[in-house]
């Protein structure tokens, strides 16, 4: 059995991560997979199977009832090239992990830093629709993050948002593409065997902290505009960016 404490500041900061992404819209993956590394929870690659599993839940309940709005030949370009990208990064957490750790933790908070930043950007619509083969490099892109930290999220973000389609459509057209991208990465690190004993425990204590999380977001969002929202995000992002690349 897991000891006891980690356990906890774990549920914690999946519980703050979950509201932070209720009332923001994003960041549940990068600030649990942030705060893991920064305070040595867990080793990294197991901490980011255990994100997947609570993301899965998350997104599948959020994304349920949506389906009508899902721009489907952008998802279908994105994800075609994302399951790719996925299998790629999953290879290279294992290599980074066994033979550089320290290399591993570093770009695990360059990216979070550099997702921080990219998230606050408000980038202004296209005129008109991109090319399916952008959608492609983008989704390999958050494909490759995605199988190595379970952070899939900021370059598919960026890249759809500047897209000129609705809000609706955007929303359900990401969480499409991350319930993909989750059930691609749950699926090959089961086939080789990680899902233990042990991620299922942090699963199980990970998993009611996000759904109280989200609750508490619906119920109590706070009063602030969606700019300063942002900032809090960022800065919290920012901290646990730093805090990986100086330890």
């Amino acid at each position: 059995m897991p000891a006891l404490e980690p356990l906890l500041l774990f549920a914690g900061t999946a519980l703050l991560a979950a509201y932070v992404q209720k009332v923001s819209g994003f960041a549940l993956g990068l600030i649990v997979m942030g705060a893991v590394g920064a305070f040595h929870l867990a080793p990294i690659a197991f901490a980011a199977l255990v994100v997947s599993m609570i993301s899965l839940f998350n997104v599948l309940s959020a994304l349920w009832g949506r389906w009508h709005d899902v721009h489907r030949p952008t998802l279908k370009a994105a994800a075609a090239a994302m399951i790719p990208g996925v299998l790629v990064g999953l290879a290279l957490l294992d290599w980074l992990q066994s033979a550089w750790l320290e290399g591993l933790r570093g770009l695990l908070g360059g990216f979070i830093l550099a997702a921080g930043l990219l998230l606050m950007l408000r980038p202004h619509p296209r005129p008109a629709p991109s090319p399916p083969w952008k959608a492609s490099v983008w989704g390999a892109v958050a494909g490759l993050f995605g199988g190595l930290f379970s952070t899939a999220g900021p370059p598919i973000v960026y890249h759809l948002y500047r897209e000129p389609v609705g809000i609706p459509v955007i929303r359900a057209t990401l969480l499409a593409f991350f319930a993909v991208a989750t059930l691609v990465r749950i699926g090959a690190t089961g086939a080789a065997g990680a899902i233990d004993a042990a991620v299922l425990t942090w699963v199980a204590a990970g998993l009611p902290a996000v759904l109280l999380g989200t609750w508490l977001g619906r119920l109590f969002p706070p009063h602030l505009p969606d700019l300063a929202m942002r900032r809090i995000a960022f800065v919290l992002l920012a901290a646990l960016g730093s805090a990986l690349l100086v330890s």
